[in-house]
């Protein structure tokens, strides 16, 4: 969560220190009424004026470290600078305002005051930790931030409940292995007597499979841009290494659907689709569908998501036809569950 400070006194010192300790907040800068302080740092962040709060520094939230805050929080709503939600306040002699930002869900397209405790559960924390593990093939000398913990409580949820069903579970869409790895971790895969295929070209979007409305959308050139960046994985054998303290794990290298031939599974009782291109993304389902077992369970994870929408149209014209049903979740997920 994205977090500007105003407040650059004791309070806002205090602040700063109370959340980067806690490790779920990134400071993205400071503001303050002091016009002699703007254009300077505070721990090494620029200090703005109010008038530029949203301009130059994007948030998720105003935290307001000063005894002024009736003040400053009428000033904030009064020149439309924020959004009276997006206002908290932070005192050096209580910790309650730190939790009211905690009871708040803001991260990756999803904004919610729900419980969501499962996020201080250690299960759930150790599998997280585990995924971003598999995260630091991308850039082992930095910390990686990667906050979709909705999105993994809800994959370890579906898988679970396809433990209670016979067959082997698939992932369609690797990468570096960040959700699989969150699964292994949290399920003790090895304790189980099944396999776990992993599907990917494993070196990035197969631009061939494109549709032309995707083409024309510009998702070749979001693919490049993301290699080159490195959101895309493109050693295999890195991925190897970070699932080589698992057995029953199956690599099936090459595009979708064409490379599925190679998995040897008599039923499938979890599939976790997220290729980011619809073809194959279809053509998967197609694929396993008569070796899904009842109450197996789908979970495509772009489906509802901003940018994604020939995913789901193909995804629901393949539902109509094979006549199953889509639960669009807020965070983004599409789940199917087998009848």
């Amino acid at each position: 969560m994205d977090v500007l400070i105003f407040g650059t006194g004791r309070a806002g010192q205090e602040a700063y220190k109370t959340l980067t300790s806690s490790g779920r907040y990134n400071i993205v800068g400071f503001s303050d009424n002091n016009s002699e302080k703007w254009g300077d740092k505070f721990f090494s962040l620029d200090i703005i004026a109010p008038a530029d709060i949203g301009k130059h520094i994007s948030f998720d939230i105003v935290l307001i470290a000063s005894e002024w805050f009736p003040d400053i929080r009428q000033q904030l709503l009064i020149e439309n600078i924020c959004k009276d939600e997006e206002i908290f306040e932070f005192t050096i002699n209580t910790s309650v305002d730190i939790s009211k930002i905690n009871s708040v869900y803001n991260q990756d397209n999803l904004k919610t005051v729900a419980n969501h405790d499962f996020m201080h559960d250690a299960l759930f924390q150790a599998a997280y930790a585990r995924g971003l593990k598999a995260l630091h093939h991308r850039n082992s000398s930095k910390h990686i931030e990667y906050f979709v913990d909705w999105r993994a409580h809800t994959l370890i949820w579906a898988a679970k409940q396809a433990l209670a069903t016979k067959g082997d579970f698939v992932e369609c869409g690797v990468n570096y292995g960040f959700f699989s790895s969150v699964l292994m971790e949290y399920l003790d895969w090895d304790i189980h007597d099944r396999k776990f295929y992993l599907c990917d070209t494993f070196s990035g979007l197969d631009e061939n499979l494109l549709l032309d409305e995707e083409r024309t959308s510009g998702a070749a050139e979001s693919s490049d841009k993301a290699k080159l960046k490195g959101a895309y994985v493109s050693n295999v054998e890195s991925v190897k290494e970070n699932f080589s303290q698992w057995r029953n794990v199956a690599f099936i290298i090459g595009s979708v659907p064409d490379s599925l031939s190679q998995i040897k599974a008599g039923r499938v009782a979890f599939l976790h689709i997220d290729m980011n291109c619809a073809k194959p993304e279809v053509e998967a389902l197609r694929y396993f569908w008569n070796l899904l077992s009842p109450g197996a369970i789908v979970l495509l994870d772009d489906y509802g998501f901003p940018g994604h929408e020939m995913q789901k149209r193909e995804m629901d014209k393949l539902s109509t036809e094979y006549g199953f049903n889509i639960l669009s979740l807020p965070t983004g997920q599409g789940l199917i569950v087998i009848n």
